[in-house]
């Protein structure tokens, strides 16, 4: 059996960003755990406006492309 523990994180700081960031409690708790606790920060961060090529990455234009076919040839991609 494998077995996930979830470290708790400070409930307070997730509050502050759902009201002030205005994002879900599950995305807030995911935030405060990776250290982005401030809502500043947290907005800064999900405002990222980063553009990276699909060939930048191994294997990411393929299955893009693969994604893009099954589509158009109304496979079902599960």
């Amino acid at each position: 059996m494998v077995r996930f523990d979830i470290a708790d994180c400070d409930h307070d700081a997730v509050a502050q960003l759902c009201e002030r960031v205005g994002v879900s409690g599950p995305v807030a708790q995911a935030l405060v755990r990776r250290g982005y606790a401030d809502p500043d920060s947290a907005a800064a961060f999900l405002a990222a406006d980063e553009h990276h090529r699909l060939e930048d990455f191994p294997g990411l234009l393929e299955a893009a492309q693969l994604i893009v076919e099954r589509t158009r040839s109304g496979t079902r991609i599960t």
